[in-house]
């Protein structure tokens, strides 16, 4: 998988760096594309002789979208300006009027910005990188005709001197590269995003597969490959690759590689109810995790000691490991694990009889999910409260409950 990303991050630097072809059109989906965004930014911050602006809000109208971008560009001045104004150079003026003028057409919106930024900049030679790139595009054809306006037509316009512009297409639904492929256009690329689950799995196949490739990297490759094999329940499979890779890294003793393993092994067994055995292996998962101190390894076994525990009907050690795990989640600030590992605690007390510690860690966490907004799980734990207090005869307490939970689930049909 990593070899995507390696070629991406090249394709789009490869891309800033030629001259030949002024226009990126990128062929992705919309979960994709924040990869792209990611190493365009990277690139950016590698790089002193580039200025790459990436504008990837939505666009829902090209009017709308466009200032959408110059609002993007007045949050850059300013923070430009707060620097500049520090070290005493001299700060940026307003955006010319032109850039925001609606009657105008965009590429001569985008070439008075451009030529503002150059001017502020002092440097001709300054490359810029120009990425309309929205995540999401609710009216195709509005920005179907915002691209057109900017793919090359003749002879380049001034404003496209030291210019890269990056544009998109919605790999599930394309409406560029149709019109691409029956007019070509000099001067444009198009790169194809694949990163569909199957391409990812395919990469990392490959990536196990090459020899040729650091032995670190391929064992990566292959815990990857084994993760998914669980999510799509190839279990055997699963087992498989967590048994071939988990030498290797106690051979290189990491630790925490070794606890990956074995929580994903638990979690395997686990789903195929071999429950006996996917406790020990999140017992050991866990006893690794605690070397090395990783708030996410060890919330993660505790976790699943709890639920395995719960179900093996092993309630004094389901207790102990739900306990811990919501003392854990506190310390880690993390509210809503603390509040869900405190509902199960509640449930572990009402199986070995103690119903009124059960109740009363029922209580307090309400109080946090209150304080968190955390409405799904405190409609739940009122659902536990309610019966015990009609058992225990608190009426006010029960209907004062009542009452909530009913204010509680009408808000959520509101807010699904």
């Amino acid at each position: 998988m990593q070899r995507k990303f390696e070629q991406l991050k090249a394709n789009l630097a490869t891309f800033v760096d030629q001259r030949e072809h002024s226009t990126l059109v990128l062929h992705c989906a919309n979960d994709a594309l924040s990869y792209a965004l990611t190493y365009l930014k990277s690139i950016d911050e590698e790089r002193d002789d580039l200025f790459i602006l990436s504008f990837a809000h939505s666009a829902i109208t090209a009017k709308d979208y466009f200032a959408g971008a110059m609002e993007t560009m007045r949050l850059q001045r300013t923070a430009i300006n707060e620097a500049q104004a520090l070290s005493g150079v001299p700060l940026w003026p307003e955006f010319p009027a032109a850039c925001d003028d609606s009657r105008l057409r965009h590429q001569d919106r985008i070439g008075a910005l451009l030529t503002f930024l150059r001017e502020q900049v002092g440097d001709p030679r300054q490359l810029f990188v120009l990425a309309f790139v929205p995540l999401e595009i609710e009216d195709q054809i509005a920005y179907a005709r915002f691209a057109g306006e900017l793919l090359p037509q003749g002879a380049p316009a001034a404003w496209m001197r030291n210019t890269r512009v990056i544009l998109r297409d919605d790999r599930e639904r394309p409406f560029i590269l149709p019109t691409l492929q029956k007019n070509p256009r000099e001067g444009v690329l198009v790169y194809d995003m694949d990163f569909s689950s199957a391409a990812l799995a395919a990469s990392l196949v490959d990536d196990a597969a090459d020899k040729t490739l650091p032995t670190d990297r391929r064992a990566q490759a292959f815990l990857q490959l084994a993760m998914l094999d669980s999510a799509h329940r190839r279990f055997e499979d699963a087992l498989s690759k967590y048994s071939f890779v988990f030498p290797y890294f106690v051979e290189q003793r990491n630790i925490a590689m070794q606890a990956i393993c074995l929580q994903g092994v638990g979690d395997v067994l686990h789903r195929v109810e071999r429950l006996e055995g996917a406790k020990e292996r999140f017992q050991q998962a866990l006893a690794l995790a605690s070397q090395t101190q990783s708030p996410t390894l060890i919330l993660t076994a505790l976790l699943s000691l709890g639920r395995v525990s719960l179900q093996l009907k092993d309630y004094g050690h389901a207790e102990g490991y739900w306990d811990f795990a919501q003392q854990f989640a506190a310390k880690c600030g993390d509210v809503h694990v603390t509040c869900d590992a405190m509902e199960q605690l509640g449930v572990a007390r009402m199986c070995l009889g103690r119903e009124p510690e059960a109740a009363a860690t029922w209580q307090a966490a309400t109080e946090l999910c209150k304080q968190a907004q955390y409405f799904d799980r405190w409609a739940s734990l009122l659902e536990r409260l309610i019966p015990l207090y009609g058992a225990a005869r608190m009426g006010p307490k029960q209907r004062e409950a009542k009452t909530l939970l009913a204010a509680i689930s009408e808000r959520q049909k509101g807010h699904p």
